[in-house]
């Protein structure tokens, strides 16, 4: 443009000036709408990338809360099932099973309050919100303190007025005995409010411009959730020292809020005594009482421990977060199935590596609670009597494979040694321990041999339980052929040579049965031979040498999982199977029977969660934990270690069906669908008492159809 307007000599020139004057302006006019649309593109693209940055702090502080509020839930509640809180208990009933399903479902209730979260930072928190401050935390503790606790106190007495209680906060205080779980368990409109509530140490800060991402994901995990558990978790874990201490003015104890849960109309504050000091709600005499009697260690009367571990995988990770679980193992796509392989990584980090490679003395009480859950398993009638028979189920945190692995032997067996110092230490009066399933394995100890020594040096007897689950199988077997479930006595039996298979191969052939044997070792087979001519049956033992005889018995009894399944009539045959894990293909069989399992008279053994991590249906106990019930209630002071006695085998049925144990009972059989042509013939005919009235009756059965399917309509 300088160049055009310095060159002004001639009139034409001066017109192709003006020309290109003109087109060089319309250019920059394009490039100036040009430029105006990169301003706008980068204004929308850091728009965007700030609500996308946004997005990513919520979900990722929505994420850490969800999973901090379940780490502290669930572990206070692993916490409150240990040795340790069992000597504080304040309340010594356990919770009624419908308290504890309706207390499990928790996750949903921290999930709303997540959710809940999500919208707040969404509504209220600014970009430049830092990640922390101690100011922000400072404010949080005022805030919670002085109007939090005040507005609390006040609504929580409104909540305790008659109408309001009977319609509202009744339902938490259905919970006579409490447990950390317990803290969430409200009705929705009464869970709303606590949650509008408990978020102004979180909002307010914000609000006033000293808040911070940290107060607003940790303050309700662990400066709510973690004291609020405590107060639930029926023991005391505070020394005896605090209640005589000005701290407890500003923070409580458990038997302080165990107090209100048993007297609804005292000690009403969330955390700060305080108030019901100053507003006159303070029970002193029942609060100190309970307080100091919590710190007495209990009487503890377990007369056995038993020794467990889960039969799958899937088992095991159900295993160890009962409370979470508390369902059966059921579907792939179930509820509880979705969730134990969700908190599968958890269970192998915090159970399973912890167990296996840390020394026995690096924090031993804590390991203890953290890879073992225990379950209070006992009681049981003898002669019409309530007997009780207290003892301690502990769930050993290994599948079934673990038991396999060479490597893993020796670490294996110093577990179990620990095991048995374990229940010497916190469990003085038990004499018995009995071991479940694989933890009695020939080849890992020698069917508990190689753990004697120990046993012995602690004043332990050892109880493998072979001798009820023999007993149990025989009488199985026998049960099924008098009902004629099978002809003829005559038996096929895998795992014949094992500790079980030989006992029940020696019982059943002196009782009359041939028992044909699948057996690879000639010695093993020559040895049970040898012991059944001295007992005057050895005309009944025999040795199958061709499996595809397989298919002529009507009576097969499976002691391990082997080809025989895929070779047995599998429609006609009964097949009784007491092998652990069961055999593959074991659900095709129409007449199969599990032999190792043992019925309990209604409300003789107390029910717990150990039915659903074991696999056993409810009321069912296994053979041997019940073996071990009955060695720890007729006090024999013997070892049940090594082969099965068989002379001995009727004796101790006979004290199981004592103590209230029996066979599973036989499920009633399906009635068959009547052929084709029958069912035609009885639809059509209506019997008398049902019979339809003259109309009716003169409609054949596309009449009737009709007029069904107008009346539906009408509907």
């Amino acid at each position: 443009v300088g160049v055009c307007l310095a060159d002004m000599s001639g009139g034409a020139k001066k017109d192709w000036r003006d020309d290109r004057i003109d087109v060089l302006l319309e250019r920059l006019a394009e490039a100036e709408k040009q430029l105006d649309g990169v301003r706008e593109a980068k204004a929308a693209a850091e728009a965007s990338w700030a609500w996308t940055g946004a997005a990513m702090r919520i979900v990722a502080c929505v994420g850490i809360f969800f999973i901090a509020r379940v780490a502290v839930l669930q572990g206070m509640q692993v916490l409150a099932d240990s040795p340790f809180a069992r000597s504080r208990r304040i309340r010594h009933q356990p919770p009624p099973a419908d308290q504890v399903k309706d207390e499990n479902a928790f996750v949903t209730s921290v999930a709303v309050s997540a959710v809940e979260l999500a919208v707040v930072m969404w509504m209220v928190v600014p970009e430049d919100l830092p990640l922390f401050t101690w100011t922000s935390f400072l404010h949080g503790i005022l805030v919670h303190v002085t109007l939090v606790e005040f507005i609390y106190y006040w609504g929580h007495r409104l909540m305790h007025h008659r109408t309001v209680y009977s319609k509202l906060h009744k339902h938490h205080h259905k919970s006579k005995t409490t447990r950390p779980l317990t803290a969430v368990r409200f009705l929705w409109l009464e869970h709303l409010l606590y949650d509008a509530l408990f978020a102004l140490p979180v909002v307010l800060p914000v609000l006033y411009g000293t808040g911070s991402y940290t107060l607003m994901v940790l303050w309700i995990p662990f400066f709510l959730d973690l004291p609020n558990t405590m107060g639930h978790t029926n023991f005391e874990l505070l020394p005896e020292w605090w209640i005589r201490s000005p701290l407890y003015y500003l923070f409580y104890t458990t038997t302080y809020h165990a107090i209100h849960h048993s007297k609804t109309h005292y000690n009403y504050a969330l955390f700060v005594p305080l108030y019901d000091i100053a507003f006159g709600t303070y029970h002193r005499e029942y609060t100190e009482k309970d307080f100091y009697f919590a710190h007495r260690r209990a009487r503890d009367d377990k007369k056995y421990v038993f020794l467990a571990m889960s039969p799958s995988i899937s088992a095991s990770l159900h295993g160890y977060y009962p409370d979470l679980f508390d369902q059966p193992q059921s579907a792939a796509l179930s509820y509880t199935a979705w969730q134990s392989y969700v908190m599968a990584p958890f269970q192998f980090l915090i159970h399973t590596v912890p167990f296996l490679f840390l020394p026995d003395n690096f924090l031993p009480e804590l390991l203890n609670v953290a890879i073992n859950f225990e379950y209070d398993h006992g009681g049981s009638r003898s002669g019409g009597q309530q007997v009780a028979v207290p003892g301690i189920v502990r769930l050993l945190p290994f599948p079934g494979f673990f038991y396999f692995i060479g490597a893993l032997r020796g670490t294996l067996n110093q577990r179990l040694r620990e095991q048995l110092s374990y229940v010497r230490h916190y469990y003085p009066t038990v004499r018995h321990v009995g071991l479940g399933a694989l933890n009695k394995m020939e080849s890992l100890n020698g069917g508990g041999a190689a753990l004697l020594p120990t046993a012995n040096a602690l004043g332990l007897r050892l109880v493998h339980g072979n001798t009820m689950t023999a007993a149990a199988v025989c009488r199985y077997v026998i049960r099924a052929h008098g009902t004629g479930r099978f002809p003829e006595k005559r038996a096929l039996i895998t795992g014949a040579t094992s500790k079980v298979g030989r006992a029940v191969v020696l019982y059943l052939a002196q009782h009359g049965f041939d028992m044909h044997l699948v057996t690879s070792s000639a010695p093993r087979f020559e040895a049970i031979l040898a012991d059944a001519r001295a007992a005057g049956a050895g005309e009944h033992i025999h040795r199958l040498e061709d499996l595809a005889e397989a298919r002529a018995f009507k009576c097969v009894i499976l002691g391990k999982g082997t080809d025989v399944v895929g070779l047995i009539d599998r429609e006609e045959a009964y097949v009784a199977t007491f092998s652990v894990p069961e055999p593959p293909g074991l659900h095709r069989c129409r007449n199969a029977e599990t032999v190792g399992q043992l019925w309990s008279e209604p409300g003789l053994v107390q029910q717990s969660r150990i039915e659903h991590t074991l696999l056993l249906e409810r009321g069912t106990v296994f053979a041997c934990h019940a073996g071990t019930m009955v060695h720890a209630h007729m006090n024999w002071d013997r070892h049940e270690i090594g082969p099965v006695d068989v002379g001995s085998m009727d004796a101790v049925w006979e004290a199981g069906q004592a103590l209230g144990f029996d066979l599973v009972p036989v499920p009633a059989a399906p009635r068959p669908a009547p052929p084709p042509e029958q069912a035609e013939q009885d639809a059509q005919e209506v019997p008398s008492e049902v019979a339809p009235s003259s109309w009716c009756g003169k409609m054949d059965i596309s009449e009737r159809a009709a007029v069904a399917s107008q009346l539906v309509s009408v509907a």
